[in-house]
C-alpha cells in the first residue's frame, strides 16, 4: 500500500475512453495530467480529498508503479498538493 508523506497527494491515472489506436510512444509523450485522488499525506491542505478528480501540471511529480518505483508506465502519480491546478467538477 502506498501512503503519501507530508503534503503529497497520490493519484490514479485516468483511463482513456477511446476507440482510437494510439502508438505507445505518443501515449508516453502526451500522458494525461488528470486522475482520481486515492490518498493524501497528513499535511495536505484543506479541501483536497480522496475520491475527487484533479488536473496537475505536465512537469510536476512522478509516475510510479504499485511498488512505489518510478516508472513512465506507472499507474499512479505522486505530487505536492501545490502542483494540483484544479479540481474537476
Amino acid at each position: 500500500m502506498l501512503k503519501p508523506l507530508t503534503n503529497r497527494v497520490l493519484l490514479k491515472r485516468e483511463k482513456l475512453k477511446s476507440t482510437l489506436i494510439i502508438p505507445e510512444d505518443a501515449v508516453k509523450r502526451n500522458a494525461r495530467c488528470r486522475g482520481d485522488c486515492i490518498a493524501v499525506g497528513p499535511d495536505t491542505r484543506e479541501g483536497i480529498a480522496v475520491g475527487k478528480t484533479y488536473v496537475w501540471g505536465a512537469h510536476a511529480g512522478a509516475w510510479i508503479d504499485e511498488q512505489g518505483r518510478q516508472s513512465t508506465e506507472g499507474e499512479f502519480f505522486i505530487t505536492n498538493d501545490d502542483d494540483l491546478l484544479c479540481e474537476v467538477a
